[in-house]
């Protein structure tokens, strides 16, 4: 009995890392979930506390001294050599292809380096600028697509590792820090991140410095020192603003810590400090509120939130349980299919972390402890008060993550004699690094490896195949036109950046006469009307094998002197699409929807003198006015389908989007009529023949009632 009544570290462990792996890498039912959850973690938690009693003093001994023999130099340098060869080498064999949320940052930094603009939110969403400034740089700086959209974020993420570590050192001895550096170094956190282009891993590397200034801040005595601190604390978490719409949650901690003692009699510390701090930070944030009152602010973010009504109560269970489970396990619920895992902490590195919480829970009265329970909580909260579940609102608490599992590191380490500590930490390490390295490589397959990964795939594999496509094109024939914003449904921005490099149409180092074949992205349903008119084109069914993605195709063709005005023509048309792509995925607010719709009713008079591009340009119109408001533009829906056959390519979806707008409205004649119209044009379009078979179905079920 008396072996139970003490904590013992090795114990906890084995039960953590064995609940785990059961929830980690086992498909079972929720609640069989939930029972492993309560049974392997919960309970061993609890038995735990229970066994440890809490230290009243506010002086950890491990917080203060090193437990780890001096770390030689050589291994040093090895480590660091590991950093810049794993994150660094071949990072465009690592990476498959950008998602559409990265192709669509890139394009947005291809048309910020061809044209500078001051604007502060990007994207529906109103993503900071941070990010796509970087990217602006980059995409022109490098020549292969790949390293000038994934150094980005491989540059942060490698900055990270190394500010881990001398930020560390400001809180923590060299041990602490040693283990730190490493377990975020070689985490499939930091690996991760450093594999997508998005805005929200810029965060990362702002978050350190700031804890880092907060650090010195307290640690310098002389106080025109400590102003200067203040000032330069304050300016940066004004600047984080830039970075990513989570950082007010990093902002008002660090506020808290510097200026508010609960212990005190009237909460407030640093009161001298107060102007130092706040009069940069205000300052810093100058722009961040002049576009808030130009533009407006807020709408995505509400309609995301707990406080709409879009989401279901089971929606929003799902999602606050996802927003845990997916550190450890991954998402559960009606979410556990979005694959969104690839960030996790692996049963190893989950084990210690909640080893961790036993000793923060054992430690609570010290002020570090508290603090960082403050940011972890503060971290956590856009997850919490979001409708639904996207990790990468909570990215920065990854580096806190870290922090307490190397508690839970160092409670099993002390444990062991010191010149074996050492060693059994590298033992830990390459364990975590070899399931992690499994975890990165599956989530990082190949999109066209085979069929069946293809059919199922996430990433637009059309715009892949297209590419693969175009590049061996461009190797042997130099480079040519790529039109890839003919296309309407889903916009997909991705093929566009990754063609940038070879494409005469978009980059201004191409000389455009030299240029002997275009390359077209259309609907599939146009293939019929475009071979007609181009019978020396080459035709590929990218879309071939899917089951979800846009259907379309891609034509090779040679440019001579019969189609060289028709190119010429498809290439302003090709920019102004170009343009309203980016005003509709810009939309977050009335005014952008208002700039939008102006550029829509503004075509230029080269679309009117082209049938394919008449039924582009109505199609894109007719799929605006559904996107926003379809209850009140169904008219005008209508009206730009009806346009779009009429003045352009009678194509058979454009008769199917009709019908189905016509049976919405219960004008069930009329969407037969359309449906018949559609199947003269193409007899096996299955989606019609699957509606007209609905049809038929609904009129014969009142005849057996």
């Amino acid at each position: 009995m008396e072996y139970l009544k003490r904590f013992h570290p090795w114990g906890s462990f084995v039960f953590f890392l064995t609940a785990n792996c059961v929830l980690g890498y086992f498909p079972l039912p929720f609640m069989w979930k939930v029972t492993v959850l309560i049974l392997g973690i919960i309970l061993p938690l609890i038995l735990a506390a229970r066994q440890t009693h809490a230290e009243k003093t506010e002086s950890i001994q491990i917080f203060h001294e090193d437990f780890l023999n001096p770390i030689p130099a050589w291994l040093w340098m090895g480590l660091a050599a590991g950093v810049v060869l794993i994150y660094f080498y071949q990072l465009s064999a690592v990476t498959i292809w950008p998602t559409r949320d990265e192709g669509l940052f890139g394009s947005l930094g291809l048309r910020l380096s061809e044209k500078w603009d001051w604007k502060f939110y990007y994207t529906a969403a109103q993503d900071s600028p941070l990010l796509i400034w970087f990217l602006s740089f980059s995409l022109r700086w490098f020549q292969s697509p790949f390293w000038g959209l994934w150094s980005v974020p491989v540059l942060f993420s490698a900055a990270t590792v190394f500010l881990t570590y001398f930020i560390s050192r400001l809180y923590f001895p060299r041990s602490f820090s040693f283990l730190a550096v490493c377990l975020w170094a070689f985490s499939l956190c930091s690996l991760g991140c450093g594999r997508f282009c998005l805005p929200t891993f810029s965060v990362l590397p702002w978050e350190l410095i700031c804890f880092g200034m907060t650090a010195l801040f307290y640690q310098e005595d002389r106080p025109q020192y400590k102003k200067m601190w203040a000032v330069l604390s304050g300016f940066w978490t004004g600047l984080g603003y830039f970075t990513f719409t989570s950082w007010p949650v990093i902002a008002l901690p660090v506020v808290l810590i510097v200026f508010f003692d609960p212990s005190q009699k009237h909460f407030f510390k640093n009161r001298k400090f107060l102007m130092w701090f706040f009069c940069p930070f205000f300052i810093a944030v100058v722009p961040f509120l002049a576009a808030m009152a130009s533009v407006g602010y807020g709408e995505h973010i509400f309609a995301m939130s707990r406080f709409n009504h879009w989401f279901s109560s089971k929606d929003q269970w799902d999602s606050a349980i996802s927003y845990f489970s997916s550190l450890f396990w991954g998402p559960w619920g009606s979410y556990a299919s979005q694959g969104e895992d690839w960030v996790r902490l692996n049963p190893i590195l989950g084990a210690m972390f909640f080893l961790g919480c036993v000793q923060s829970y054992r430690f609570r009265f010290n002020g570090m402890i508290q603090w960082i329970g403050l940011v972890f909580v503060f971290c956590l909260l856009p997850g919490v008060l979001s409708a639904n579940f996207l990790i990468l609102r909570i990215v920065q608490i990854f580096p806190i993550l870290i922090l307490i599992s190397v508690l839970g590191l160092m409670s099993l380490l002390i444990e062991v004699r010191r010149s074996y500590r050492l060693f059994l930490f590298f033992l830990f390490l390459i364990l975590s690094i070899a399931i992690d390295n499994h975890e990165f490589s599956q989530s990082h397959r190949d999109p066209l490896s085979t069929p069946e990964v293809s059919a199922q795939s996430s990433f637009p594999v059309e715009s892949i195949r297209s590419y693969r496509i175009l590049k061996s094109l461009a190797d042997q024939a130099g480079s040519g036109f790529v039109f890839t914003e003919f296309m309407q449904v889903p916009r997909d921005n991705s093929l566009l950046v990754m063609t940038y490099a070879f494409n005469a149409a978009e980059n201004p180092r191409l000389k455009p006469e030299q240029a002997q074949w275009a390359g077209v992205v259309a609907n599939l349903h146009y293939y019929s009307f475009l071979a007609k008119r181009f019978p020396e084109a080459r035709w590929y069914w990218v879309h071939e094998g899917r089951t979800r993605g846009s259907e379309c195709i891609l034509g090779i063709i040679p440019i001579d002197e019969k189609n060289k005005d028709v190119i010429k023509t498809w290439v302003q048309a090709h920019h102004y699409f170009r343009q309203v792509s980016l005003a509709l995925d810009n939309i977050s607010e009335k005014n952008t929807y208002h700039m939008a719709d102006r550029i829509l009713n503004q075509p230029p008079a080269s679309i009117s003198s082209d049938r394919f591009l008449e039924s582009c340009y109505w199609e894109r119109r007719a799929q605006f006015y559904y996107d926003y408001h379809f209850e009140t533009h169904y008219d005008d829906q209508v009206a730009a389908l009806k346009q779009a056959v009429a003045q352009g390519y009678p194509a058979a979806h454009l008769y199917y989007d009709l019908g189905c707008l016509s049976a919405r409205k219960g004008q069930v004649q009329q969407a037969l009529s359309d449906f018949k119209t559609a199947l003269r044009v193409e007899p096996n379009y299955s989606d019609v023949l699957s509606a007209m078979d609905y049809f038929k179905t609904t009129k014969a079920e009142p005849r057996h009632q």
